[in-house]
C-alpha cells in the first residue's frame, strides 16, 4: 500500500501512542519505505467522560474532525 500512495492515515479509536498506527509506522520503517503517515486516535491524557459521540466530537474523531485533522494536515 505505502508503494502506491504519497501520503497514508491511521484512523483508530485507541491510543495512538503504541496503538495500531505505531505498528503501521514501524512496519514502515523496517522496511524502509518512508511514507508520510498521519495517526488519527486518542490522546494520551484522560478522556472526558460523555456519550461516546460527545467523546468523539470533543477529541475532534467524529467525521468533521477527522476531516479536519486530514486537511490541515495536507495543506
Amino acid at each position: 500500500m505505502a508503494a502506491c500512495h504519497e501520503v497514508l492515515v491511521t484512523l483508530e479509536e485507541n491510543a495512538i501512542m503504541g496503538g495500531a498506527g505505531s505498528g503501521v509506522n514501524e512496519v514502515l520503517m523496517a522496511h524502509r519505505k518512508p511514507v508520510p503517515v498521519l495517526n488519527i486516535g486518542l490522546p494520551d491524557f484522560f478522556i472526558p467522560q460523555g456519550t461516546q459521540d460527545e467523546a468523539r466530537a470533543g477529541l475532534g474523531l467524529d467525521a468533521a474532525g477527522i476531516e479536519a485533522k486530514i486537511k490541515a494536515w495536507l495543506a
